[in-house]
């Protein structure tokens, strides 16, 4: 006890009870599968919880965006490099879709798709 609140007085008390009792060791995933069966309906939160892409929405599922939205947001239906990295952050970017869907779309270079975005939201 005496060690504990030395170390209390040394290193704060979420230091000193780490001490005693250890967090267990998260274990990574070693596939994608792994990852998605561990996080189970909750989602991974990341790329990993999108199945496919279609129209139709729904959980899991990165929609196109339209003509019309790429319109919208970017002036152009062949958004650059540029174009994506100004409205990254933007909210209006995500408002074409509901919590636990997903958008997506070409970048263009030099007038041909060259990557593709996938930009996507939880309802956390």
């Amino acid at each position: 006890m005496k060690e504990f609140i030395e170390n209390i007085e040394k290193d704060g008390a979420e230091s000193a009870v780490r001490r005693v009792i250890p967090s267990p060791k998260k274990q990574l995933p070693t596939s994608i599968d792994i990852a998605r069966e561990i996080a189970a309906e909750s989602g991974t939160h990341s790329i990993l919880d999108i199945d496919h892409v279609t129209d139709t929405p729904g959980f899991g599922i990165a929609i196109p965006l339209s003509n019309e939205e790429l319109m919208t947001l970017f002036g152009t239906i062949e958004p650059s490099l540029e174009m994506v990295k100004l409205a990254e952050n933007n909210e209006i970017l995500m408002s074409f879709r509901e919590c636990w869907e997903a958008v997506c779309f070409p970048i263009y270079s030099e007038g041909k798709p060259h990557q593709y975005v996938f930009a996507g939201r939880s309802g956390d």
